[in-house]
């Protein structure tokens, strides 16, 4: 009795708790680490804001949903395949996303970024293809030709001498 409950379990269970999602956006290493208690980063410890950081020649740029640059020279970070949008989802806390439009890449092989909106309601806008997507809804699209969300990344709260960093990792 017990090996048919043990084997019921198994094949009718086990598979629905398979929870990875597939992207059509190629896999890049992520590893980027910044410090809640820095500007322009502090923004996200409040719901509903985020920014973007993406590799330049010296390092990295980006922008907040204040519409405060952001930029550094640090080296040994990667960000992913697009850039990565980092942020605090109304619904869902700390998140993380590749900046690649998954239509654009899908249906063109083409590398665009999404633009991160500074209307304080957690939206980016693919420049091209003119795709919203909800940031505080996991980055799905919510207008637009795009059916793919925008490739999640795994992001860990942290604390390092008192100070809450986050990191954003694949």
């Amino acid at each position: 009795m017990y090996k048919f409950f043990f084997f019921f379990l198994v094949i009718f269970f086990l598979p629905g708790c398979n929870d990875t999602f597939y992207s059509s956006i190629p896999n890049a290493p992520v590893n980027f680490i910044c410090s809640l208690a820095q500007s322009p980063y502090v923004i996200i410890t409040t719901t509903n804001q985020f920014f973007t950081v993406q590799k330049t020649s010296s390092g990295f740029s980006g922008i907040n949903t204040a519409g405060q640059k952001i930029s550094g020279n640090k080296y040994g970070f990667y960000f992913g395949y697009g850039g990565i949008l980092v942020g605090n989802s109304a619904f869902n806390g700390y998140c993380a996303f590749d900046l690649a439009c998954p239509y654009e890449y899908k249906e063109y092989n083409k590398k665009v970024s999404v633009e991160l909106q500074t209307d304080g309601i957690g939206t980016a806008i693919c420049p091209v293809c003119q795709t919203k997507y909800d940031l505080n809804n996991g980055g799905i699209p919510k207008e637009g030709d795009s059916k793919e969300r925008l490739k999640p990344y795994k992001v860990t709260l942290f604390m390092e001498n008192g100070v809450e960093n986050i990191a954003v990792s694949n």
